[in-house]
């Protein structure tokens, strides 16, 4: 096999991190795991993220750090569809390293991700904070001060405002995770997908 192979199949290849491959967008591939993979051979894409000290809530209703979530885990998630919260498992985890992450203020609850992880936002639906980095393959608009979005307060399901953004360039780990169903969670009690 040779490097121009593994360039044909982009990060998709099992062999793309040995040889240092970049994505035609521009993005390293750390491991074929780390990408998700379109008809396209040469579209790859690294996971939405969160940073370590991420609060993921529980299905017993408390919270863990997303760095220490593990395959098996069961957290509370959300239906947009039947507006109820529910349950996932855990199937898959992941973790990156990153330069590029945004602060997010909501009140008093600070979230911290990657520029492309969506949020769910009141009249809106899934929104980011940069659309143009967007690789999601679902539609997503812009995530702006003001918006408001969807908190867990105790079991119940509360609406809380965007009030400030602060982009963080420097290296990061940044954790996400799969999960069976629903592809929701909550990220310190703010509503987010699970896109990977």
């Amino acid at each position: 096999i040779s490097p121009n192979d593994i360039a044909w199949a982009g990060c998709c290849h099992p062999l793309a991190m040995e040889y240092n491959f970049i994505g035609y967008n521009g993005l390293p591939c750390h491991a074929d795991s780390m990408c998700t993979c379109h008809m396209d051979p040469f579209y790859c894409t690294l996971p939405s993220c969160f940073v370590a000290g991420t609060e993921v809530t529980m299905l017993d209703g408390f919270s863990k750090n997303i760095e220490n979530i593990v395959i098996g885990d069961i957290i509370r998630s959300y239906n947009e569809y039947t507006n109820e919260i529910s349950d996932a498992t855990v199937i898959k985890t992941q973790s990156q390293t990153t330069s590029k992450t945004v602060k997010l203020n909501f009140n008093n609850i600070e979230v911290q991700s990657t520029f492309d992880h969506p949020y769910y936002v009141e009249n809106k639906g899934w929104s980011i904070y940069d659309p143009e980095s967007s690789n999601h393959s679902f539609a997503v608009n812009k995530l702006e001060i003001g918006d408001i979005c969807y908190v867990h307060n105790n079991g119940n399901i509360d609406k809380v405002k965007l009030t400030n953004t602060e982009e963080v360039i420097e290296n990061v780990t940044t954790y996400i995770f799969t999960l069976d169903r629903d592809k929701t969670f909550f990220a310190n009690n703010i509503l987010v997908h699970n896109k990977q």
